[in-house]
C-alpha cells in the first residue's frame, strides 16, 4: 500500500509539472528551430561509440577534412583562432589608416605600422639590440648569466627553467610561483635523441638555423658558437622530463619552501633571478621537474661563460 501511494504521487507530480511546463505554440516553434551545436556530419556513425569514441565523433570530418600546408594541426579551436586574428587585423588597420581617436588606439595603430616596415627593419639591422649584446659582453660571472636571464625574462627569454604564476592546484586559494623545466630551441627533449633519418635531418637543419643567426649577429665565429649552443642544449635536454612524465599531475606537483629551493639551486643566485623577472623571493613554489633543476644546479658553473653567454 505504501508502495502504491507513492507511485501514485510521483505520477501526479510528473503530470503536474508536464502540464506546468507545456509551451505555447509560439514557445514550441521556437523550440524546434534550435539546432545542439554537435556537428552531425563529423560523425561517423557506423563506427560503434563503445568502441571508438573518436572515430564515432569525428571520423567523417577526419576523413573528408586535410590540414592546410601551413599548419601543424587543425579543428574547431585553430578556425576559431584564426577567425579572431582576421578580425583583430581589420581592427588594428583601420587605427593605422585614421590614428585612432584615442591615444591608446594611436599607439596601437603606431605600434604595428612600425612593425610592419620591413624597410626599415632591414636597414636598422640588429643596431636596436645593440644595449642586450654590450650587457652580453659585460658578463663575467656566472651570477651575471642569472642576472641577465632574469632581466630579460619579460621579454620571452626564458633561459634553462622558466616560470608562470597561476592558482596553487592543491590550494585554490592561492595564486603561486611554478618552476618548469625551458631552455631548449627544438620543441622538445627528444629532438636531440632521434636518430632516425628525420630525427638526424632537423638537428641538422637547427644547427644551420643557430649558425645563421649568430652570423646575422655579428658574432666572430659563428659555426663555433652555434656548436656550442647544440651541446649546451642535448646537455639540458639529458635531464629534462618526457612529455608523458609531464603529463602526471602528481609528480610535477612538487612544494619547495624559499629554503628548499636556495638548496635545490645553490649555485644560481635566485635573489637576482627572482628580482629580475619582478616576482621578489615566495613563501614557497611548485617546481615542477626536482630533477631537472638538481641536475642544472650541478652543471651550471661548469659551462663555460663564453658559452652561456653565446646562448
Amino acid at each position: 500500500m505504501k508502495k502504491l501511494c507513492i507511485l501514485l504521487a510521483g505520477s501526479v507530480l510528473l503530470w503536474g509539472c508536464e502540464q506546468a511546463s507545456t509551451p505555447g505554440p509560439a514557445a514550441a516553434a521556437t523550440t524546434r528551430s534550435l539546432n545542439s551545436g554537435i556537428d552531425l556530419e563529423g560523425m561517423d556513425t557506423s563506427v560503434r561509440p563503445q568502441d571508438d569514441f573518436f572515430a564515432y565523433a569525428n571520423g567523417s570530418w577526419v576523413a573528408s577534412t586535410e590540414i592546410p600546408a601551413h599548419q601543424t594541426s587543425w579543428g574547431g579551436f585553430t578556425t576559431l583562432r584564426d577567425d579572431g586574428l582576421g578580425k583583430l587585423k581589420t581592427i588594428i588597420e583601420e587605427l593605422v589608416v585614421d590614428s585612432g581617436p584615442t591615444d591608446a588606439q594611436a599607439k596601437i595603430g603606431d605600434y604595428y605600422q612600425a612593425y610592419m616596415d620591413v624597410a626599415k627593419a632591414n636597414a636598422l639591422g640588429v643596431t636596436p639590440l645593440a644595449d642586450d649584446f654590450g650587457t652580453i659582453d659585460k658578463i663575467v660571472t656566472h651570477d651575471d648569466v642569472v642576472a641577465f636571464l632574469g632581466s630579460r625574462n619579460e621579454y620571452g627569454i626564458g633561459g634553462p627553467f622558466d616560470f608562470y604564476i597561476d592558482q596553487d592546484d592543491k590550494d585554490p586559494t592561492k595564486y603561486v610561483i611554478f618552476l618548469r623545466q625551458s631552455g631548449l630551441g627544438l620543441p622538445d627533449r627528444d629532438y636531440y635523441f632521434d636518430e632516425s633519418e628525420r630525427g638526424l635531418e632537423l638537428r641538422h637543419k637547427y644547427l644551420a638555423f643557430v649558425q645563421k643567426m649568430m652570423e646575422l649577429a655579428g658574432h666572430d665565429d659563428p659555426g663555433d658558437a652555434a656548436a656550442r649552443i647544440m651541446s649546451l642544449e642535448t646537455r639540458l635536454a639529458e635531464h629534462q622530463w618526457t612529455r608523458v612524465d609531464n603529463r602526471d599531475a602528481d609528480k610535477v606537483y612538487n612544494k619547495y619552501t624559499d629554503a628548499e629551493l636556495d638548496e635545490l639551486l645553490s649555485g644560481y643566485d635566485l635573489d637576482s633571478w627572482f628580482a629580475g623577472v619582478g616576482t621578489g623571493r615566495q613563501e614557497y613554489v611548485i617546481v615542477m621537474q626536482p630533477s631537472y633543476l638538481e641536475a642544472l644546479n650541478s652543471v651550471f658553473r661548469l659551462i663555460e661563460l663564453e658559452t652561456w653567454k653565446d646562448y
